[in-house]
């Protein structure tokens, strides 16, 4: 699978993360395709399900929807009040789902309405693409228990992710909707300790980011440090339910590339083998 961020309003470089999953649509067969993840309140929500709808299509149902707040500086950004982003993402949400379902959308919340707007064509998964919500706060658990299908950990330790999970799990239930999928968004780094590991992913998100960044001195919520490292919290996160990893492998293009290959053939299997 390939995954990307989207970093609109953040003034750090990068492509728009749409546009280049189209690409990548077009230049693969196989491998899905995700955004871990897009800030829908920052978007139009009919455009960008149109978009949605569109990879989808181009991909013949490869497509996973991931997507996140955002930060109040994203916001403001945009033009947006940063004070109503849970609000207008939960509308979103409500919308998106209402556009992905059968006939015409009839919708009326506080930001938009629709009377009798069918968006076609429809998406070849059905009944949409997999749409998953990413967040580390009680509120972020809860959207995804009303309107997502899995839920993306991003920043926490196995212990915190298992702990959300279950809160997942026990409000969706309690909807009368079954288990969510379990998703782990880490970042990647081989090295000779954790220390150093963390101090290149320091120095690769400054970078990337263009201010100052510190993960700090838990690096369980990331793979970082020898393989035997990134073995040993790769599995706390299997034992917790994870189902599913998504890894930011750091450091320059190469090293970044060289740090995937390790993790795909020398880890991968050992993970799941115990």
């Amino acid at each position: 699978s390939f995954w990307v961020i989207d970093n609109l309003s953040s003034g750090s470089p990068g492509l728009e993360c749409l546009s280049v999953l189209s690409f990548a649509a077009a230049r693969s067969s196989r491998m899905k395709l995700g955004t871990s993840v897009m800030l829908l309140p920052l978007r139009s929500p009919v455009v960008t399900t149109q978009a949605c709808n569109t990879i989808d299509i181009l991909s013949n149902g490869r497509f996973v929807l991931g997507v996140g707040v955002g930060d109040s500086g994203s916001h403001i950004g945009v033009g947006g009040d940063p004070s109503q982003r849970g609000k207008k993402t939960t509308e979103y949400l409500r919308l998106v789902r209402e556009l992905w379902a059968e006939g015409p959308t009839r919708f009326a919340g506080d930001a938009i309405q629709i009377d009798g707007y069918e968006l076609t064509p429809r998406p070849i998964q059905d009944p949409h693409p997999p749409l998953w919500i990413g967040g580390h706060v009680p509120a972020a658990v809860t959207r995804a228990a009303h309107y997502a299908d899995g839920f993306i950990a991003v920043g926490d330790t196995p212990q915190e992710a298992g702990a959300l999970f279950d809160s997942l799990d026990e409000q969706a239930k309690a909807l009368g909707r079954g288990p969510l999928t379990r998703v782990a968004h880490l970042y990647l780094g081989f090295a000779n300790d954790t220390q150093e590991a963390a101090a290149r992913v320091n120095a690769a998100l400054t970078d990337r980011y263009q201010h100052p960044v510190d993960i700090g001195g838990n690096v369980e919520p990331h793979l970082l440090g020898t393989e035997a490292d990134v073995l040993r919290v790769a599995r706390k996160f299997l034992d917790v339910g994870v189902t599913h990893f998504i890894l930011d492998p750091t450091g320059d293009g190469a090293l970044a590339l060289e740090h995937a290959e390790h993790f795909a053939s020398h880890c991968r299997e050992k993970i799941l083998t115990g």
